[in-house]
């Protein structure tokens, strides 16, 4: 059986090995040794490195979160505006219809009355003989405004857009700037349900 003994310097202090057998073994405890007194540093680094890295990722993907989800509620409140000023154009639309359907009936009304008036050999009055229009071919200034976007909703619609498109424009690489909170559009018509149309008809046609 041999005994080996070694000694090396290491950082100024001596460390002495002794080991059994072949020397194998004292050489195997000396790397033992050697690791345990020198931890790689770099192996506290990575870690630090990782988790930072990880964090960073995590607030990333927050913010992005975040981000979508300002931008979806932007998105449903001008779906709603977009739907509301589509609603009020068509009932105006309708509205205006069955003024028209009305006034055809009072013209046939009053061309009866005349042809009956006629027979009798009698004097027609005059209201009769004043022609009753359809609004519907033959608009007011006051009918042509109620076909209008309400003023209030398109200015909200108008918002809203504007918002978004300048959010994308600070959303570009180098921007550093995120969504612009907008309480009026965000909060618009949250309470709702927008049904089930499709998105073509919450679109900008609003058959003026």
């Amino acid at each position: 059986m041999t005994i080996v003994s070694r000694r090396e310097p290491h950082g100024g202090d001596n460390h002495e090995v002794h080991g059994l057998g072949d020397g194998s073994q004292a050489i195997a405890a000396e790397d033992t040794v050697l690791d345990l007194s020198h931890p790689p540093s770099t192996y506290f680094e990575s870690q630090a490195g990782i988790q930072e890295w990880v964090g960073v990722l995590t607030v990333q993907e927050a913010r992005m979160q975040k981000n979508e989800k300002e931008e979806k509620k932007k998105q449903t409140a001008i779906k709603k505006v977009t739907k509301d000023i589509k609603v009020a154009i068509n009932k105006a639309k309708a509205a205006l219809n069955w003024h028209g359907i009305d006034a055809w009936k009072a013209e046939k009304e009053c061309k009866k009355q005349v042809k009956i008036i006629q027979s009798q050999g009698q004097t027609i009055p005059a209201d009769l003989l004043i022609p009753i229009l359809d609004p519907e071919k033959n608009p007011t200034p006051d009918d042509l405004e109620s076909l209008l976007p309400p003023p209030d909703l398109l200015q909200l619609l108008d918002s809203a857009n504007r918002i978004l498109e300048l959010e994308h424009e600070m959303r570009q690489p180098g921007s550093g700037i995120g969504n612009i909170p907008s309480q009026d559009i965000e909060n618009y018509g949250m309470d709702e349900d927008l049904g089930y149309e499709s998105d073509s008809d919450l679109s900008c046609n609003l058959y003026l």
